[in-house]
């Protein structure tokens, strides 16, 4: 995780951009307030036009929040990745695996056979082509 946290490129292109996001952002909740009569819609508005202007002219003064979002994106996407894994992995395979088991079928004939001389399965003639080859599957 650490060399995909040294891998954020914060160019000042990026740290631009990141700057007139977090503007149209604070805008859109200085609408919200707005639109709610809340007395302090106007500070939202402020807020928002200082982001856009320091995003045009000094955009580096956002690689701090810029680089510590990215850090949270990143953990957050690791845990949910691992969840969604752990969930897909213990609600779905583990009962198919089970069931299997169950009823006694085995896909990869892994069962030990005294009376057989080979394990060898034994292809088909399969006509070779150049169309085989390209499409595989």
């Amino acid at each position: 995780m650490l060399k995909d946290l040294m891998s954020i490129k914060s160019t000042k292109k990026d740290l631009r951009k990141f700057g007139v996001i977090s503007a149209v952002i604070l805008l859109i909740w200085a609408g919200i307030f707005f639109r709610q009569n809340k007395g302090f819609y106007f500070w939202f508005f402020i807020a928002s036009f200082l982001a856009l202007l320091l995003a045009i002219i000094v955009p580096a003064v956002f690689k701090p929040v810029f680089l510590v979002l990215n850090f949270l994106v990143k953990a957050i996407s690791a845990l949910v990745a691992y969840f969604i894994l752990g969930i897909i992995f213990y609600l779905v395979i583990t009962p198919i695996g089970l069931i299997v088991r169950l009823f006694g079928r085995d896909f990869l004939d892994r069962k030990f056979s005294r009376k057989a001389s080979t394990y060898w399965i034994e292809r088909r003639d399969i006509k070779y082509d150049k169309s085989r080859l390209e499409a595989q599957f």
